[in-house]
């Protein structure tokens, strides 16, 4: 009897193992899905914010379905994932991220790039960065056109969605409940758990700017404690 409670015991340490590590294993890869860029076919290294406390934003325009309350809640969220405080400002000049509400052809002449407006006009929302030679970003820019937003959840996927990207974490989801979704699909308008983990560990100190897909890979497995992190509430 004690042999086969003992052989019960192992099997069923050995069931909680695999699957702790196919946690880990998918986790990882929604991990570098979410936070390395592709364009045409090339991934691009990370880009993040480094070396800074706190942010300045600068909101231009109102937010369709989104009262000031819930922005800030959405901020909070933010702050509290990246250890980045995030304050308004009403310096339109000097800010780190821009939120512009309108239209893109006016949000193109804010920033001074009007020369994008003729090649996307069949766009609807829009995200832009500038970063150094270090790969660390220095500002980063949105729009959304009002016109894409129908009630108040898809205004808070938009504005989450962009501002996650303003914080560097520009890749894709297939799993359409994620924030990182391409594109509001009704269950997608917040973060669930595991969007919020993608969003801390990309502010772990560990994950560099610069880091190419293959670099991020090595820390999330040999650097992190990930299967201590998937057990943590985010």
């Amino acid at each position: 009897m004690k042999k086969i409670i003992c052989l019960g015991l192992i099997l069923l340490n050995i069931t909680v193992a695999v699957s702790q590590s196919k946690k880990v294993e998918t986790f990882s890869q929604d991990f570098v899905g979410a936070v390395i860029w592709k364009v045409n076919g090339s991934e691009l290294p990370i880009i993040k914010w480094e070396g800074k406390d706190t942010l300045s934003y600068y909101l231009k325009g109102n937010i369709p379905f989104m009262s000031n309350n819930k922005l800030n809640t959405i901020i909070g969220q933010i702050e509290k994932l990246t250890n980045i405080k995030m304050i308004a400002t009403n310096d339109s000049i000097r800010y780190n991220i821009l939120i512009y509400i309108g239209t893109l052809a006016d949000y193109f002449k804010f920033i001074d790039q009007s020369y994008l407006i003729s090649n996307t006009s069949n766009f609807k929302s829009w995200s832009n960065r500038q970063f150094n030679k270090n790969k660390q970003l220095i500002r980063s820019t949105f729009c959304i056109t009002p016109e894409i937003i129908k009630d108040p959840s898809s205004s808070s996927y938009y504005i989450q969605n962009m501002l996650i990207k303003s914080m560097g974490i520009l890749g894709n989801s297939n799993f359409e409940y994620s924030i990182f979704y391409n594109g509001f699909k009704g269950g997608n308008g917040t973060m669930n758990a595991d969007d919020k983990r993608i969003v801390k560990a990309f502010y772990n100190l560990k994950i560099k700017a610069g880091m190419t897909s293959e670099q991020v890979r090595r820390v999330l497995l040999d650097s992190l404690d990930l299967e201590q992190f998937l057990k943590e509430k985010p």
